[in-house]
C-alpha cells in the first residue's frame, strides 16, 4: 500500500509539472495522458551500496500548505511572535510613519510575487504533447545537439559517452512506430537531443523547445519502470538531471541524480579502479566510465552545497582515478585547462564537504579547513590565469564559456562552503565572491564578443549561478549599518534584476524569478534610503537637543511586515510543517532579518 501510494505521488508530481509547462506553449492536445505508474530503482548487487526510494522531501510540492510560502511565512511570523518590539516605538513621528507605509509597501509587493513563484508548485493534470516535427527536422537538430554536447560541459563527459548521435538520428521515423519497440530510455535520450538541439537553434523560451522538455518528462515514468538496464542509462540520468536544473525542477533534477548514481554502483563504476586493467579496450571504456562518474561527483556536489541535499557519494582516489586526457593527443591548452580546472576544485570541495560532514561538532576545525579549501580555489584561479582567459577573444567561444563557468563556480563553492561555517553576517571573503558572480553574469550577458548561440548554452549563468549570489548581497545590505557602503551592491542587484526581467520576456517561466528579484531589490532600495534619510535626521536631531536618537527604521519596517503576515495568513497548525532546511532562521534568541533571505534561498533552489 504505501509502494502504490509512493508511485501515485511520483506520477502526480510530474503530471502536474507537464501541465505547468504545456500553458506556456502555444497549442495543446484534448487528449489525457494515460496512467503509468513507476517503480522503485532495482537495488545494487550488495545492499550496502543500495540507494534508498526515491526522495520524497519534505519540501512537499504536491501539498499546497507545505509550499516553501506558507513555510515561510509561518516561519517569520513565529520568529516576530518572540520579540518583544512594540507596534510603535517611542519618539515615533510623522517620517517614521511614512517610511513605515514605503517599506510596507514594498513588502506587500513582494508578498504577492512569492505568491506567484509558490504557485508554480501548485499543478493539476497534463496531457498529450505533441511535438510536430519532419524526420528531417528531427535529424537537423539531433545534429546541433550533437555539435553543441561537448560545450555542455568539461569537454570529455559527453565525448566518450555512450551517446550514440547516428543511431539517435535514425530515431525520428522509428520513435512513434507501432510496429517498432524503442526503449524507454532510449526515447528519454532522444528527446533529450531534440531539447538540446531546438534550444540551441530556438532558443529557451520557444513553444517547441518547452514542448521537447515535456515530451522528455513525458517519456520518464515508462523508463524508471523499466527494469531492463543499458549502457545508455547512466548518461540518460546524468543529462537529464541536468536539463531539469536548467527548467528549475530542482526535485526531479535530484530524482535523476538519485538514479545517475544507482547505475554507477549497479555497474561497479564507483570501483572501476580497484583492479587493474585487462586491455587496451577495457581501459578505453573506462574513459568515458571515469568522465562520468566525475561528472556526477560534481553535482553530488553542488547539491549538497546549494540545494541542501545529503552526500551520496564518497569518493575514494583508489576506487577511481581522475579522467586520463592525455589519451587525446590534439587537446588544446583550453581544454587541458577546463578539465584539470574542473577536476581539482572538484576533489578539493568534495573531500572537504566529506571531512565537514564527518567533523560537524568541530566548527573551528571545519572552519579552518574551509579557509584552507577557499585560499587553494582562489590559487588555482591564480596559477591557470583563469579571470585573463576568459577574457582573451583568441579562445573560441565554446571554451571562454567553459572557462567563466569554470571561474563562477569557484566563487559559488566558496560561497557555499562559507555559509557551513558562517555565524552571522557574510565575511569578506564571501561578499568578494557573490560581486564577481554578479559582475560576471551581467558582462556576459552584455558582451560583444559573445554570439547568441554562447548564451543560449549557458543558460544556467541565469537560472543557477545568481541565486548562489544573490543573497548573500541582501544579507550584507541588512546588516550594513553605513549605506554607502551598500551603494554598488544593490545597484548590482538592480542591474541583475533588469537581465532577469529581459530573459523572462523570452521564457514565461521564468517571469515569477525575476518577479520575486525586483521586489527584493525595491524592499532593500527602500530600506538602504531610509536608513540613510534616518541618519541624517538623527545628526539633525541630536544639534537640536542633543537627546532623542534617530529610527532603526528596518526594525520598524519588519515589524510592519509581522502585522501584514499576521492580518493576511490564516492559521497554521505549526506542528503540520517540518523545520526549514540549513539556513533557515533561528528560533531562539533576536531575530536577524538575513534569516529571511536564507530561508528564501534555500527555498529557490528547491
Amino acid at each position: 500500500m504505501k509502494l502504490a501510494c509512493t508511485r501515485c505521488k511520483r506520477k502526480k508530481h510530474l503530471q502536474q509539472r507537464l501541465e505547468l509547462l504545456e500553458k506556456q506553449t502555444s497549442s495543446t492536445s484534448d487528449e489525457d495522458t494515460p496512467s503509468v505508474s513507476t517503480s522503485e530503482p532495482r537495488p545494487g548487487t550488495a545492499q550496502s551500496n543500495a540507494l534508498p526510494p526515491w526522495p520524497e522531501t519534505s519540501s512537499g510540492v504536491d501539498d499546497g500548505q507545505e509550499s516553501w510560502v506558507y513555510r515561510l511565512a509561518s516561519a517569520t511570523r513565529r520568529h516576530f511572535q518572540t520579540q518583544a518590539t512594540p507596534a510603535a516605538t517611542p519618539g515615533q513621528t510623522p517620517r517614521s510613519d511614512q517610511a513605515r507605509d514605503r517599506i510596507d509597501s514594498s513588502l506587500v509587493l513582494l508578498n504577492e510575487a512569492l505568491d506567484d513563484l509558490g504557485n508554480l508548485r501548485l499543478r493539476t493534470e497534463a496531457h498529450n504533447v505533441v511535438l510536430d516535427l519532419s524526420p528531417t527536422e528531427a535529424r537537423a537538430y539531433i545534429d546541433s545537439f550533437g555539435n553543441l554536447k561537448d560545450a555542455m560541459a568539461v569537454p570529455g563527459v559527453f565525448a566518450f559517452s555512450t551517446i550514440d548521435i547516428k543511431f539517435l538520428r535514425a530515431l525520428p521515423e522509428m520513435i512513434d512506430s507501432p510496429h517498432i519497440v524503442v526503449k524507454s530510455g532510449t526515447r528519454v535520450m532522444y528527446y533529450n537531443a531534440l531539447y538540446y538541439g531546438l534550444l540551441e537553434e530556438l532558443g529557451p523560451g520557444h513553444s517547441l523547445t518547452t514542448k521537447a522538455y515535456m515530451k522528455v518528462l513525458e517519456s520518464v515514468p515508462a523508463w524508471l519502470e523499466d527494469t531492463d538496464m543499458t549502457d545508455l542509462d547512466g548518461n540518460t540520468a546524468a543529462l537529464t538531471a541536468w536539463t531539469a536544473i536548467n527548467n528549475h525542477d530542482y526535485q526531479l533534477a535530484w530524482k535523476f541524480h538519485c538514479k545517475s548514481i544507482f547505475y554507477l554502483r549497479a555497474r561497479g563504476i564507483d570501483q572501476l579502479d580497484v583492479t587493474p586493467t585487462r586491455s587496451f579496450e577495457e581501459e578505453a571504456e573506462r574513459v568515458a566510465h571515469r568522465y562520468l562518474y566525475w561528472h556526477i561527483l560534481s553535482i553530488d556536489m553542488m547539491f549538497q552545497l546549494f540545494f541542501g541535499k545529503p552526500a551520496m557519494m564518497r569518493w575514494s582516489p583508489n576506487n577511481v582515478r581522475p579522467p586520463d586526457f592525455y589519451r587525446d593527443t590534439d587537446a588544446s591548452a583550453a581544454k587541458i585547462t577546463t578539465t584539470i580546472v574542473w577536476i581539482r576544485i572538484t576533489r578539493l570541495a568534495t573531500e572537504t564537504l566529506n571531512l565537514a560532514s564527518n567533523t560537524k561538532d568541530n566548527i573551528e576545525g571545519v572552519a579552518l579547513e574551509v579557509d584552507k579549501l577557499c585560499l587553494q580555489l582562489e590559487g588555482i584561479m591564480a596559477e591557470w590565469k583563469l579571470e585573463r582567459l576568459m577574457d582573451d577573444e583568441d579562445i573560441s567561444n565554446d571554451y571562454r564559456c567553459l572557462i567563466i563557468d569554470a571561474v563562477m563556480t569557484i566563487y559559488a563553492i566558496i560561497i557555499g562552503m562559507q555559509r557551513l561555517v558562517q555565524k552571522t553576517r557574510p565575511g569578506a571573503r564571501t561578499l568578494h565572491a557573490a560581486r564577481r558572480i554578479v559582475t560576471l553574469i551581467i558582462e556576459f550577458y552584455a558582451s560583444p564578443t559573445l554570439t547568441n548561440r554562447s548564451r543560449t548554452v549557458c543558460t544556467h549563468f541565469m537560472t543557477f549561478f545568481p541565486f548562489c549570489a544573490i543573497f548573500t548581497l541582501y544579507e550584507h545590505i541588512i546588516a550594513c549599518l553605513e549605506p554607502e557602503e551598500c551603494d554598488s551592491d544593490i545597484q548590482a542587484l538592480e542591474n541583475m534584476g533588469l537581465a532577469m526581467a529581459q530573459i523572462s520576456t523570452e521564457r514565461p517561466g521564468f517571469v515569477p524569478f525575476a518577479k520575486t528579484i525586483d521586489a527584493l531589490n525595491k524592499v532593500s532600495r527602500i530600506l538602504l534610503e531610509e536608513r540613510r534619510l534616518a541618519r541624517t535626521t538623527d545628526v539633525v536631531r541630536q544639534v537640536d537637543s542633543g537627546a532623542m536618537e534617530g529610527v532603526d527604521l528596518p526594525w520598524a519596517g519588519f515589524d510592519a511586515f509581522q502585522n501584514l503576515v499576521a492580518t493576511e495568513l490564516p492559521d497554521f497548525d505549526l506542528s503540520t510543517f517540518p523545520p526549514l532546511p540549513d539556513y533557515s532562521m533561528d528560533v531562539e534568541g533576536d531575530f536577524y532579518p538575513s534569516g529571511f533571505f536564507r530561508a528564501l534561498e534555500n527555498d529557490f533552489m528547491r
